[in-house]
């Protein structure tokens, strides 16, 4: 898990600060993929993907990181560190404690965005310095959860008091164990 989380902080990382800036050197001209567009009509809606690899590479990376990094890799920690006896108990509070960051990010955005556009700068100035803000502030989550899960992993998972792995373990059908019998 916290290889999967630092890569990801690493390119989100990466994108404000060393791509974003260079863009219009790293991607193809409105006129190039026009160009492109008319020499190749099959792939005319592939094309501005390619061109634009920059905004197509950040999407991608934004949408993994809200769906795939945040929401599996929690469940998948909820899942081995609660019981199942437990886990009616406890998972209503984890899904709202997970999606009470939705009711955060509003209101962080529109602050961000109309203290960045009180400076008067022009309009990819602006844009530069929202996405680095908001940026910094996915990285400073993101550290946040990797130090959390340190913590968890040194300090809470280690001490039988708060966590029995013997207790958490899954059972093995005789089914199960029958066909492992016969595998070999």
């Amino acid at each position: 898990m916290k290889h999967i989380l630092s890569q990801n902080l690493t390119n989100i990382l990466l994108y404000p600060y060393a791509i974003y800036p260079y863009v219009d050197s790293l991607q193809m001209s409105l006129e190039t993929i026009q160009n492109y567009q008319q020499a190749y009509p099959s792939l005319k809606w592939l094309i501005p993907l390619i061109g634009n690899w920059t905004y197509t590479l950040f999407y991608i990376l934004a949408e993994l990181w809200g769906s795939a990094i945040i929401s599996l890799l929690f469940w998948q920690c909820a899942n081995a560190i609660t019981p199942v006896k437990e886990a009616r108990r406890f998972y209503g509070m984890f899904g709202f404690l997970g999606n009470f960051g939705l009711l955060l990010s509003g209101p962080t955005i529109i602050y961000t965005s109309q203290s960045i556009h009180s400076l008067g700068l022009s309009r990819s100035e602006s844009t530069g310095m929202m996405l680095q803000y908001l940026m910094a502030y996915v990285i400073i989550a993101g550290i946040i959860l990797l130090c959390t899960f340190y913590w968890m992993n040194r300090y809470v998972l280690t001490d039988i008091r708060y966590y029995n792995p013997g207790s958490y373990g899954r059972r093995q059908s005789k089914k199960s164990k029958t066909f492992h019998d016969r595998k070999f």
